[in-house]
């Protein structure tokens, strides 16, 4: 007869990663961000409130994605993809030059 771990077959149970609040700390005055529960969708007059908020904290404030997910307990993905269909997000990396621009390198003549 063979007996099951106390914990399940797969292991012990999991558990939710718990929100980061310390990310908050930099923020003073604090982000003033509406909290939504879990499950919620917001419709209507509460979404176009909720979106004008997150959007001025993302372009105001400066605060990151991880930021306001921390704030509101939305997903990264349901803040990115409000900041996406509203055309606010910032572009990733650095400065990069192309072929027409002053920085780039000048190529050597061909032989």
């Amino acid at each position: 007869m063979t007996h099951a771990p106390a914990d399940g077959p797969s292991g012990p149970p999991r558990t939710m990663t718990p929100v980061r609040t310390d990310r908050l700390a930099r923020f003073d005055p604090p982000l003033d961000l509406p909290v939504v529960p879990k499950n919620h969708r917001l419709t209507g007059e509460k979404a176009a409130e909720f979106k004008e908020k997150v959007s001025a904290a993302y372009t105001k404030r400066h605060a990151s994605i991880n930021d306001i997910c921390a704030a509101t307990t939305r997903s990264y993905g349901a803040i990115h993809g409000l900041l996406k269909t509203s055309g606010l997000l910032r572009p990733r990396g650095g400065v990069r030059g192309n072929k027409n621009s002053p920085s780039a390198r000048p190529r050597r003549a061909r032989l």
